[in-house]
């Protein structure tokens, strides 16, 4: 989404010098982006995807693709490289933003998922991309203008040993409450890593809605649980999955509440669900059927969640008032030394924007994404003191914080996720995939509705600050290419 700046850019420089920091008029990108869906008498139109989908062959066929991108630089050069998905084939090359990431053994088979605009797969760690679901078409009976097959919420993924062996779950719907997010039509199931004609559509008693996340059992990948717009719902493990079962308990406050997170950390005896329910609590289950309710939070929203691999009772939450938690027991104890909410969301955006993610060698460092705002910080302390490690001093200027790590990146961070080792065996925590955002004006509703399935990835790595040498880290962005970083000083 459009948002005023912050001045803590790269370069320093004012927004006044820097007009792509513009401030968005909401209510017009609403009225336009309204607009563009209604007749001349204010009827909502009908098979305008499908238009969309003839006219962007037409320029395919018209216009070459872009030049493929030239390999990093070297030591001292800024080392940023435009990787793909791929760019639109005229006009200005820009992509929608990555809302979803799940990155494979090694970091070379990843999966990424836009606001609207499918999925798209790489094999070779982001040097090529490929769209899975390039022409997928919603089924008869969802609406065109308000759901679509394309618009990408969540992906679940068992890696199998090769790509076509992939078992896939796409979660469509975006789940960002931001106006111009289209609802889903349910859950996209494929065994063969999404190759064409292996997708067969799931949940559709969750059309019409967002899904937040899709999370597979650590124990029994069959069992797949999905936070929805509507609450938490769990796959058949028997039976037709066309249709998914809601999961209720005592314990919810209204189990059809939105689901902001859904988790799942640990195995065996120490496995452990945790699901946050939009601007109510936080609830954990041994077996994702029943579920004791979690205290702690004070004027909850948006509420995102954390949980370590190596120390799976390493739990956070990261509420939209910037507020950070960590779990002991069944109460979440508040985190000090945190950056300030300015330095977070400069425009109280924690509704929008708002990840934290867990190292998986170190239940104690943990990862948070804000508006402009994306730091990185080792946990001191113990229950009760726990601290974050923030300088208090820096709130002003929270670039030159140790904690900083958003130099280079845009703005808007929405997803964050580890790549597997080599074995895929357990997560590598030098292997950092990120998903932001990117718009300016209605120049990228358009292509958020229309031609959103140009999207990127980018990598964050200030080697000079952090000392990273031979890290590749990779992000999302909403309307720039996907660059690669690698640390090379």
């Amino acid at each position: 989404m459009g948002r005023s700046r912050s001045a803590h850019s790269v370069d320093r420089l004012s927004r006044r010098e820097r007009p792509e920091f513009e401030i968005d008029n909401a209510a017009a990108r609403f009225q336009w982006f309204m607009a563009s869906r209604r007749d001349r008498e204010g009827v909502p139109l009908s098979g305008i995807y499908a238009e969309g989908l003839r006219a962007r062959a037409k320029f395919q066929r018209i216009e070459p693709g872009a030049e493929p991108p030239i390999a990093p630089g070297g030591p001292g050069s800024l080392n940023w490289t435009p990787i793909g998905p791929s760019v639109v084939a005229s006009g200005s090359p820009v992509s929608g933003r990555i809302t979803a990431i799940v990155a494979g053994p090694g970091g070379n088979r990843a999966y990424v998922g836009a606001a609207n605009g499918g999925v798209w797969f790489t094999g070779d760690g982001g040097a090529a991309w490929a769209p899975l679901d390039d022409y997928v078409i919603s089924p008869a009976g969802t609406s065109l203008v308000e759901a679509d097959a394309l618009s990408v919420g969540a992906i679940a993924v068992r890696f199998g040993v090769t790509a076509a062996t992939d078992e896939l779950y796409i979660g469509t719907g975006e789940a960002n409450q931001n106006f111009d997010a289209y609802f889903g039509i349910g859950v996209r199931h494929s065994s063969a890593g999404g190759a064409p004609g292996t997708w067969s559509l799931e949940a559709t008693n969750l059309a019409g809605t967002s899904i937040s996340d899709l999370t597979m059992d650590p124990d029994n990948p069959s069992v797949v649980l999905a936070g929805t717009g509507r609450g938490i719902f769990r796959r058949p493990t028997a039976g037709s999955p066309a249709t998914w079962t809601q999961v209720t308990s005592p314990a919810f406050t209204n189990p059809g509440n939105a689901i902001s997170e859904l988790i799942a950390a640990g195995s065996g005896a120490s496995k452990r669900y945790y699901a946050a329910f939009r601007g109510d609590k936080v609830y954990s289950s041994p077996d994702g059927t029943t579920w004791t309710a979690l205290t702690g939070i004070a004027a909850p929203g948006r509420i995102a969640l954390g949980a370590g691999e190596s120390d799976a009772t390493a739990v956070y939450a990261f509420n939209q008032d910037g507020t950070v938690y960590r779990l002991v027991g069944t109460t979440f104890q508040s985190v000090a030394g945190t950056p300030p909410v300015g330095a977070l969301f400069p425009t109280l955006q924690g509704w929008y924007d708002l990840v934290v993610r867990v190292d998986p060698t170190n239940g104690n460092t943990i990862y948070l994404l804000g508006q402009t705002g994306y730091f990185k910080g080792t946990l001191s302390g113990g229950p009760g003191t726990y601290t974050f490690g923030f300088n208090a001093a820096n709130a002003t200027h929270p670039w030159t914080d140790p904690t900083w790590i958003a130099d280079g990146i845009h703005p808007d961070g929405h997803a964050l996720a580890f790549g597997l080792n080599a074995l895929g065996t357990a997560h590598d925590p030098t292997n950092v995939w990120m998903g932001t955002d990117r718009e300016r004006s209605q120049r990228d509703i358009r292509l958020a509705q229309y031609w959103a399935r140009h999207h990127t990835a980018h990598l964050p790595c200030p080697a000079s600050r952090h000392g990273r040498r031979g890290l590749r880290w990779f992000a999302g962005q909403r309307d720039r290419a996907l660059p690669r970083r690698r640390s090379v000083g």
